[in-house]
């Protein structure tokens, strides 16, 4: 955090306000200058960096909050772009700013670096562990038809410099609880980065990510993995 905060060109206009949210305190940094908000939660004791994703421009900027108060049952914060003052909730599922448009949230983690002392690893089968199921049926693509909730799944074999394309994986139709989400065929690599991005406006519950990976072009069998933790 002290490295990236030292390349800002200037932090002494920087603006910071803390609240409280279903179980965490969060202390959040707003940086004019540099435009990046980043958030440290004491309940987890780790930082994220969290934005306004501007879906006429695509691109993102500082989260639109620079103040916070709790009123009338509310988290209410103001807008350093506008002045408006809107509701930050989690269980909004999409930034209102009052332009017209519906600006989605993006979300996504990065995985860290999986590499064996920069030995070549292959890999098999990537599943994600999420609670599916739980969208309604979202109106896109081609002609308007229905689709489910999608997971973009992509990767950098050189330290985040350049990525894959995305590959997007269906989240389950509503009610599909044992919807599995999983890519297979991933390839090889010395050093990798995966990262993974929802948008669409459902509920989202990630959990965890599982990756099967060998040092050889062909998986082990599980039977043979267990035979060895046996002995």
């Amino acid at each position: 955090m002290e490295n990236a905060w030292t390349e800002y060109t200037r932090v002494d206009n920087a603006i910071a306000y803390p609240y409280q949210d279903k179980g965490h305190s969060f202390w959040v940094v707003y940086f004019p200058t540099p435009n990046v908000t980043w958030v440290y939660d004491t309940a987890t004791g780790q930082w994220h960096e969290r934005g306004f994703w501007d879906s006429a421009h695509q691109q993102y900027t500082a989260h639109r909050s620079r103040c916070h108060v709790y009123a009338f049952g509310k988290h209410l914060v103001g807008d350093w772009a506008t002045g408006s003052i809107y509701q930050m909730s989690t269980d909004l599922l999409t930034d209102d700013i009052g332009d017209g448009t519906l600006h989605e949230i993006r979300r996504f983690r990065r995985a860290p670096h999986v590499e064996n002392e920069l030995d070549q690893v292959y890999h098999f089968k990537m599943q994600l562990q999420l609670e599916t199921g739980l969208g309604p049926a979202l109106t896109g693509g081609v002609g308007g038809f229905e689709r489910q909730p999608q997971v973009s799944l992509r990767w950098s074999n050189d330290a985040g410099h350049t990525w894959s394309n995305e590959h997007w994986k269906d989240a389950g139709a509503s009610g599909e609880y044992r919807k599995r989400v999983i890519w297979r065929r991933l390839g090889k690599a010395r050093d990798r980065v995966y990262e993974v991005m929802v948008s669409d406006p459902v509920v989202w519950r990630l959990v965890d990510a599982h990756l099967n990976t060998s040092a050889h072009e062909t998986p082990i069998p599980r039977y043979a993995n267990q035979m060895a933790k046996m002995q």
